[in-house]
């Protein structure tokens, strides 16, 4: 018996053990994944990293990106970046590179400048090949080599416009909301850095959603109500917000405090709007939509002196609203209308009454049996 005790106690020890041994391969679960996205980048906009400002000169044009397609399988983070001349395999510059910043936390005051990781395929004149190097950042901008890929021959085609750049996410510990920033630089013999960068980009991808509270409703010529519409969006920004009203129908009026407000940064936000048909409004079903533009705010990785534009990101939504116009009411409608706001005061007296009723019983109870009391002395 003794012995079957014992070899219970070491198999129940070795399943706890391998229990953690798995949970401790998986702490970090796979990162977002997601469907190849695109941004945008104004061409000859290179920066002088040394004066802070735009670069006054012609660049090295196959270091000018013009867009980026990217995606995520939450294993891997892959970037096309698209260059407006052809990659250069043996550059004439003292250096060149194509990378990418990360900011793996959604956290400005974390790493240097937000800035937690970066993955970057470097060229050097005096080495003549192309290594790709992943390194985390501090925040006073001194940085720790991760991993280090030497010779690297596969990312370009000959006389193409593009590099490809990716990175094994869980070097960087499978962030679950992070923002990326992609550029391309070049380094000219005097040692002076000249970049060009993206804005950020957020990963999973921002997102915009709107609805309205109905999605249909019926209303008389001349009588006003209202619906709701509500907003909402990635958390962590505060995009500015353009609402339009497409397809009014005619002769009735659309009343609401702005057409542009700053969402908040928790991402939600409503909007009454007041509706009111007029006597000469057309009757029967017609449908209008509520469309929502965002503009999610560009960080920049440095404040540029001088004319620097970076642009914002765009989202457009539209909901569908059903509104049903009824002629204008007559004396019965007037009634059936008034006798329902009365039903409503009499539902809230009802609740009331029901709600006090057992306060009221025990002191009639009380009053009667003092009353016996008081008779039978």
């Amino acid at each position: 018996m003794y012995l079957d005790y014992k070899s219970y106690f070491i198999f129940i020890t070795c399943l706890i053990s391998f229990s953690i041994l798995i949970n401790n391969n998986n702490a970090y679960g796979d990162s977002p994944s997601f469907l190849e996205q695109e941004i945008g980048d104004i061409t000859n906009d290179w920066i002088d990293m040394k004066k802070n400002q735009i670069y006054d000169k012609m660049g090295e044009m196959y270091t000018d990106i013009t867009s980026v397609d990217y995606y995520s399988n939450g294993k891997m983070l892959n970037a096309t970046l698209w260059l407006k001349f052809p990659f250069k395999e043996k550059p004439p510059m003292k250096e060149v590179d194509y990378g990418m910043f990360i900011d793996a936390d959604f956290n400005s005051k974390t790493g240097y400048g937000g800035m937690d990781y970066k993955v970057e395929l470097q060229w050097k004149n005096e080495s003549k090949v192309w290594n790709k190097v992943i390194e985390t950042w501090s925040r006073n901008g001194k940085e720790r080599t991760i991993a280090t890929y030497p010779n690297m021959t596969n990312f370009f085609e000959n006389e193409k416009n593009y590099v490809t750049i990716s990175v094994e996410l869980q070097k960087i510990l499978y962030p679950q909301k992070y923002k990326v920033l992609f550029y391309a630089d070049f380094r000219r013999d005097d040692g002076i850095l000249i970049s060009d960068f993206t804005r950020w980009i957020a990963i999973p991808p921002l997102e915009l959603g709107i609805s309205t509270i109905p999605k249909s409703i019926e209303l008389f010529q001349g009588i006003s109500d209202n619906i709701q519409v509500m907003i909402n969006s990635s958390e962590g920004y505060a995009p500015k917000i353009n609402l339009t009203l497409e397809n009014k129908p005619r002769e009735t009026f659309f009343d609401y405090d702005s057409n542009e407000i700053i969402l908040p940064s928790y991402g939600m936000a409503t909007i009454p709007i007041k509706i009111t048909p007029t006597k000469d409004s057309r009757i029967g079903p017609q449908t209008f939509y509520v469309t929502v533009k965002s503009n999610f705010p560009s960080d920049e990785i440095i404040k540029i002196m001088g004319k620097h534009s970076v642009p914002p990101e765009n989202i457009i939504k539209r909901s569908a609203v059903l509104l049903t116009i009824k002629p204008e009411p007559d004396l019965l409608d007037k009634i059936q209308m008034s006798w329902g706001k009365v039903g409503d005061f009499t539902q809230f007296i009802y609740g009331i009454i029901a709600g006090l009723s057992p306060f009221i019983y025990q002191q009639i109870r009380k009053f009667t049996n003092h009353n016996t009391t008081t008779n039978n002395n």
